[in-house]
């Protein structure tokens, strides 16, 4: 199962677990009935349950994300909507012993129709909404174009050498020995960093320190 583009590589392993703990419990539903009866009876809902145990795991990364200046509300939602999309996709081919288009069209209207009227879904939405109001809260009108000049400055700066070498934030961070807050505060323009700091960070970069953006 692909994650969307952009997805933070720090925020994976508590959904590969809950993609491996959704696995084991499929795997046991399935041994518990009989197979000649799969679709009609459980198998519906044994692969719904499955879809739904890794999606909620995803969201509530995606809204981490947010929390640490990564993604915006934006790219939260359209990043929920395009994973939601494959991981039925993917989990009805994978499990359907005999798998239509028009199967997989029923089973994701089904799937979405139980997932939005869930608490789950519910609780992610209040999460969006929490988020907003503190992202709202911390642009403060007086420091809102030093803090966008800043953010654009050392973006437009760092980007471009991470896209280079392939790395996330956390690479980064790891590279320079660094927390990873310090690395993501920095790109995020939250904090200026002590000039060691700085210099570790320009250091892993492979740029001079007195080239670097404060």
């Amino acid at each position: 199962m692909e994650y969307p583009h952009g997805f933070p590589e720090h925020l994976k392993p508590p959904v590969e677990q809950a993609m491996a703990r959704a696995e084991i419990k499929y795997l046991k539903a399935c041994s518990e009935f009989d197979p000649t009866h799969r679709y009609e009876t459980i198998l519906p809902t044994s692969i719904y349950d499955f879809v739904k145990k890794i999606f909620f795991v995803f969201t509530k990364q995606a809204r981490e994300a947010g929390r640490e200046g990564l993604w915006s509300i934006e790219q939260i939602r359209l990043a929920t909507e395009d994973y939601l999309h494959h991981l039925i996709v993917d989990a009805f081919f994978a499990k359907d012993p005999s798998p239509t288009t028009f199967g997989l069209k029923w089973f994701e209207s089904e799937a979405r129709s139980h997932l939005f009227a869930s608490k789950d879904w519910m609780r992610h939405q209040r999460g969006l909404a929490t988020l907003a109001r503190s992202v709202s809260v911390k642009k403060q009108p007086r420091s809102l174009g030093q803090t966008s000049s800043v953010l654009e400055t050392r973006q437009r700066f760092v980007k471009p050498i991470l896209d280079e070498k392939g790395w996330s934030i956390l690479d980064w961070a790891n590279e320079a020995e660094v927390a990873y807050h310090t690395a993501a505060d920095y790109f995020a323009g939250k904090k200026n960093p002590f000039r060691s700091t700085r210099a570790k960070l320009a250091k892993a970069l492979g740029t001079p320190v007195n080239s670097f953006p404060q």
